[in-house]
């Protein structure tokens, strides 16, 4: 059993130690401290939950980790046992609660993991803030004496949380009833909430620039039934929660004027690209099993060589980080669709469509960090809380006056095409990689129980034999839009054209096959019109600003999730992208408002990770718009809405940033 934690690369990081000062790859405040036999500790002690030491939500359970297994091992039901009595010593009786050992791992992240002595407890009273931390105090004091006298465990940092059940019961999220009577009143009042919202933000230290998403849509316990309509509020992981009290009764009460039924809610959260970033390798076959089914990591064999509308797409080069030299994988994203654009003084050329933030790792200037990194305080670094770790994230900003730097301000323009060194892969080589080491896992298998596997052999040397002579080169970034271009509408414009290296690399529109969406769950009432399925992407005929109907399914095709089905609203959220801070504008410059499509019930996903740079068709097959980025909301099973900008908006804005050079955009293949 072992104390080491390992970064995406698999490599050991150093002992853990009670503080967390070389564990955390998030900080959270600390609201006090303690001593035990080990060292310093800090505990957070905020609404309905308090941990030491201090990690923010998100987070998932566990049980079946290696360390976990080592100190039920090492100690038995030794730590629950204490913990209830220590609970019951403070007046909380033993039958509202229930103890276990497991690891705590951030919702998005199985990395950033911590084994946890978990107390769920059924109430929460004003009583509890004092109560809890005692016992969490008492609790962590004993673990780390009885810990660090095991020479079996003494590396082990063991969490000590004590949290409400209503923080782990599962969430429902959709979008508003249109239904209700008071839906065309709450569509027109939105816009002058969601800005008395931000204003109140803004207002406080704790919240001013933290803003990363204000929303609308149903959120609450209920499966079956209609949920609390919830002005949804998520600021990031440097904001302070024993602050928000104030704030969220600020915002109830300014929402309360308008007499519409609407709750607030705040917690922590990002808005999360669609892009698939590290493989960490090393992985358990749990999360092997999880990656072939949630992200279509398995690729099928023997690899093609035209790419399609929905394939996996990459930069064609391996990222090495700046702090630590470790070779990683660049991010995933997906092949939209291909366009004909045409150029003047060339005509018509094929380009493919996918999201800018996809492409970016193909840039001179793109950095990486690993996801630990302690750092002294910096101007350019909030440093709000207790505790020496402040954190950056995995892609830190760009090096200055860079070829990425200056993209990420003003794009890329069309005279891109001559930039052959902007490579870009498909298979992309994290899925390659990952597709490789299954087959030999297959064929080891197979070999040691006497089972046939020729086949697989076949198999691994042809996709092998793919990327050794170079086939994986699907073409070069040609123009991007950058990070800061924003629609008439103030939306938030991620787009880049991929020029092929030939045009046997462009295998075409095709959308999905009915199998693809029965094999994905769905149904006749919900797939789209029977004469889509096989059929080529058509070109756009109606609007999401002018034409969509909230009962209206939508339908994309990603690298990740494949074909699935969503709907739109039209109550628009505001949100900031927390990778673009780094560019110094202020938090309204930053802020864009989008259209969000969610997925239809509780079934499934609309777009996960590994989607971004998915198209959007309706149930005719005519194109609207393009996948860039989504959210979660805590306690929330999947991503149950995506962000979509509307395809007339990218098309406008391909042609405006070529300055004069791209005179037309439209699907290829299409009939106009």
């Amino acid at each position: 059993m072992s104390g080491h934690n390992r970064d995406p690369s698999g490599l050991p990081t150093p002992p853990s130690t009670a503080s967390g000062s070389t564990r955390r790859s998030r900080r959270t405040e600390a609201s006090s401290e303690s001593e035990s036999n080990i060292g310093t500790f800090d505990i957070s002690n905020v609404d309905l939950r308090v941990v030491t030491p201090p990690r923010p939500l998100p987070l998932t359970s566990f049980a079946g980790s290696q360390e976990c297994m080592g100190i039920k091992t090492e100690f038995g039901d030794e730590f629950q046992q204490q913990a209830i009595q220590f609970a019951m010593q403070c007046d909380i009786p033993a039958e509202t609660l229930s103890v276990s050992i497991t690891a705590r791992e951030f919702r998005d992240d199985r990395w950033d993991s911590q084994p946890t002595v978990l107390i769920v407890v059924d109430e929460w009273t004003e009583a509890s803030r004092q109560t809890w931390e005692q016992v969490v105090r008492r609790l962590k004091i004993y673990i780390d004496e009885r810990v660090s006298s095991s020479f079996g465990a003494r590396f082990i940092d063991i969490s000590v949380e004590m949290i409400a059940r209503d923080l782990l019961r599962l969430k429902y999220c959709a979008p508003l009833d249109t239904a209700d009577p008071a839906y065309e009143r709450i569509k027109s009042e939105w816009p002058k909430i969601k800005a008395r919202i931000y204003d109140l933000l803004e207002r406080y230290d704790s919240t001013r620039g933290r803003m990363t998403a204000i929303a609308l849509f149903e959120l609450g316990f209920n499966e079956y039934s209609r949920n609390p309509k919830t002005v949804y509020v998520s600021v990031d992981y440097t904001s302070r929660q024993k602050t928000w009290p104030i704030v969220l009764k600020q915002m109830q009460e300014e929402v309360d004027k308008f007499q519409l039924g609407l709750h607030v809610h705040l917690e922590h959260n990002l808005m999360g690209h669609y892009a698939f970033n590290l493989l960490p390798p090393n992985l358990s076959r749990q999360e092997i099993d999880e990656r072939k089914k949630d992200y279509d990591y398995m690729l099928n064999t023997p690899y093609k060589t035209g790419v399609m509308l929905g394939d996996d797409i990459s930069a064609g080069h391996y990222i090495t980080r700046s702090d630590d030299g470790q070779r990683c994988n660049p991010m995933v994203g997906t092949l939209g669709c291909w366009l004909q654009v045409n150029v003047r003084g060339k005509g018509w050329v094929k380009m493919a469509l996918t999201n800018y933030h996809v492409i970016r790792p193909c840039l001179d200037g793109y950095t990486l960090l690993s996801r630990q990194v302690e750092l002294a305080p910096a101007p350019d670094i909030p440093e709000e809380t207790t505790g020496k770790v402040a954190i950056r994230p995995v892609t830190s900003k760009p090096i200055p006056n860079s070829d990425l730097w200056n993209a990420d301000r003003f794009g890329l323009s069309v005279d891109g095409l001559h930039r052959d060194t902007l490579r870009v892969e498909h298979p992309s080589r994290m899925k390659h990689n990952f597709t490789v080491n299954e087959l030999k896992y297959e064929i080891a298998n197979n070999e040691r129980h006497n089972y046939p596997c020729d086949n697989v052999k076949v198999g691994l040397n042809d996709v092998l034999a793919f990327f050794d002579s170079g086939r994986e080169y699907l073409g070069h970034v040609v123009s991007a839009s950058g990070y800061l271009n924003r629609t008439d509408s103030n939306g938030r414009l991620d787009w880049a054209l991929v020029q092929p290296i030939s045009d046997d690399r462009i295998g075409g529109n095709k959308l999905p096959e009915k199998a693809d969406w029965v094999s994905n769950g769905y149904n006749a009432q919900t797939w789209p019109s029977p004469h889509t399925f096989g059929a080529e992407l058509k070109p756009q005929l109606r609007s999401i600003y002018l034409d969509l109907q909230p009962v209206d399914r939508v339908f994309k095709n990603g690298a990740s999730t494949k074909a699935t089905v969503g709907q739109w609203t039209d109550i628009k959220m505001d949100c900031i992208i927390e990778e673009e801070k780094y560019m110094g504008r202020n938090a309204d410059n930053l802020k864009s408002t989008e259209f969000m499509f969610f997925r239809i019930h509780d079934d499934g996903l609309f777009a996960n990770r590994g989607d971004s740079g998915s198209v959007v068709w309706g149930k005719d097959g005519h194109v609207l718009g393009l996948v860039f980025t989504g959210n979660t909301p805590q306690q929330v099973d999947g991503r149950p809405y995506a962000l979509v900008t509307p395809i007339e908006d990218i098309f406008k804005s391909i042609i405006q940033q070529s300055g004069g050079e791209i005179l037309e955009v439209r699907i290829l293949g299409a009939e106009y």
